[in-house]
């Protein structure tokens, strides 16, 4: 008999506006769009999950039986997460903000963290995210708010690795890689600030 593979629910982009369509060459004026890079599919079948996108909905409650199914979650990268969802005022230097995807996603990751307590993985913005779900703030832009030598926008290639991260001892991380350092690529403009509790 085959092993079940989980079923992993990927969060997807969410944009409202025409460019979208007109970059791509598809549809037409007045359409939003739900749409998610590639990678994040092709990595969770590589790592032997079945990967289900997650569209925005207009009624999430309503979702929830779907969601249920999940065996965890990933939230996906994207636009910029809105200040006003950790008690702060935007600034000139944040980017595009899709208020809408911020709402499910942030619930998406309590549901999943809080209630279900099941697997859920950020990244980019889903980690931002998580945080903010959470309680916790962000950097709204890492450039003119924590000097630094490290670049978190690099160059091309982005696939390379830009800059090393510390990882904790005893965290969970550490206990899958089993290592105190990493070479990651960097490409984002906000951060967490204040660690959620």
């Amino acid at each position: 008999m085959r092993e079940r593979k989980p079923v992993i629910g990927v969060t997807c982009n969410f944009d409202y506006r025409d460019a979208v369509g007109m970059v791509s060459g598809m549809g037409i004026t007045g359409q939003d769009w739900d749409f998610v890079s590639g990678d994040y599919v092709y990595i969770l079948e590589k790592a032997g999950a079945i990967p289900v996108l997650i569209p925005q909905y207009g009624d999430l409650e309503a979702a929830k039986p779907f969601l249920e199914q999940l065996d965890g979650v990933l939230i996906s990268g994207g636009h910029d997460v809105g200040p006003e969802r950790y008690g702060a005022f935007p600034k000139g230097y944040c980017g595009t903000i899709m208020p809408m995807r911020d709402e499910q996603d942030i619930a998406i990751s309590r549901y999943f963290m809080m209630e279900k307590k099941k697997p859920i993985l950020g990244i980019c913005r889903g980690i931002q995210i998580m945080n903010v779900a959470c309680g916790g703030t962000l950097y709204q832009d890492v450039f003119s708010q924590v000097p630094s030598n490290v670049v978190h926008r690099q160059d091309k290639p982005y696939e390379l690795p830009h800059h090393q991260v510390k990882i904790e001892k005893g965290t969970m991380l550490y206990d899958i890689l089993g290592c105190e350092t990493l070479s990651v690529n960097s490409m984002h403009h906000q951060a967490v600030k204040t660690p959620a509790p």
